[in-house]
């Protein structure tokens, strides 16, 4: 609460919004934080795109040992949802992702990578991964997992919880 009160009585000095925005935009905290931004758009990057049941974890695991550790994004990484661009440290994106949401990774170079497998070898992959998978009590009814376990390949696939799923 302390903290918070003298952040705001920092903020509060300037007569308007216009003098706040000048402050932050000349300050140390958001040069240095501009300055990293820009290091880091102008670095070579690796995007590889991480296409469900096709080896990827393993070739994550490859590419990855071409990176230092703080280089390298974790496995099964979720550019949406994990990404943020002020902590971009990353040269080496792993991520469960389509190719226009790569394109959108503030990079000046990107070199992009997938691993396709042949589609109904993958699907059946899909298939045995849910169900040996523990069921989610988040997900409930419209977990796959437990379709899976209750339907066969066939009624499992012509679902209609499971048509609209991205991965299939």
């Amino acid at each position: 609460h302390e903290r918070t009160s003298s952040r705001r009585l920092t903020h509060e000095k300037h007569s308007s919004l216009f003098y706040l925005r000048e402050a932050i935009l000349s300050s140390d905290e958001y040069r240095i934080r501009l300055n990293s931004l820009i290091e880091a758009y102008n670095r070579d990057t690796v995007v590889f795109i991480h296409l469900e049941k096709t080896g990827g974890t393993t070739l994550h695991h490859v590419l990855a040992t071409n990176y230092s550790p703080e280089r390298a994004s974790p496995s099964h990484y979720s550019y949406l949802s994990d990404f943020s661009l002020f902590d971009n440290t990353y040269d080496f994106f792993s991520c469960h992702i389509d190719y226009d949401t790569a394109l959108r990774i503030p990079r000046a170079s990107k070199r992009l990578i997938a691993l396709f497998r042949e589609p109904v070898e993958r699907l059946i992959s899909q298939y045995r991964f849910w169900r040996s998978h523990p069921l989610s009590d988040s997900l409930g009814e419209y977990d796959p997992s437990r379709l899976a376990k209750e339907l066969n390949p066939e009624d499992f696939f012509s679902h209609p919880r499971v048509l609209p799923l991205p991965m299939i």
